[in-house]
């Protein structure tokens, strides 16, 4: 995923604001059978924020399908903190060796100007998924989360759109 932030201190408070987190990944990649993570896929690669939170990093995402079902967490490294984004959603249709998926996000905790913030919203994504050869480039994701996020007291913080933020994935 990825998102681009601008530099800068955040505020002891700041109102809640619209954001948008651009991001793209290359994977995915299935982690290591036996090591209590078989099942779970990783990406990882550079985002974008824009918004009142504006900044800019690097993304790793893991993340299980069960059905259509996509569970996950995404760990977004800017130059004004670490935060942790736990995602639900539903895979769509699969188009041209091209697989979608939206769903909701939450955002569950945070380092430096994102300590005490709250935020959530919708995110979608696209996977290319055609087979790269061997020793060639791994499929592509690029996709983005858009919502709000708030730090310290707002008079209608953000919700948290039914998506708990769990030490895992589904």
């Amino acid at each position: 995923m990825a998102m681009a932030i601008g530099a800068g201190t955040a505020a002891a408070s700041e109102p809640a604001g619209p954001v948008t987190i651009a991001f793209q990944a290359t994977g995915p990649t299935l982690d290591q059978p036996g090591t209590g993570a078989a099942g779970l896929f990783s990406m990882a690669g550079p985002f974008s924020m824009t918004g009142s939170f504006a900044d800019a990093g690097t993304v790793r995402t893991t993340y299980r399908v069960a059905g259509r079902h996509v569970g996950g967490s995404a760990t977004v490294m800017g130059a004004r903190g670490i935060f942790t984004i736990s995602l639900r959603g539903l895979l769509g249709a699969g188009v041209e060796s091209r697989q979608s998926a939206a769903g909701r996000w939450r955002l569950c905790g945070g380092t430096g100007a994102y300590r005490h913030a709250r935020g959530s919203g919708l995110w979608d994504a696209v996977t290319d998924l055609w087979p790269a050869p061997t020793g060639m480039t791994a499929p592509a994701m690029r996709g983005g989360f858009y919502g709000r996020l708030a730090r310290g007291r707002t008079a209608r913080p953000p919700g948290s759109l039914g998506v708990p933020c769990t030490s895992g994935v589904m």
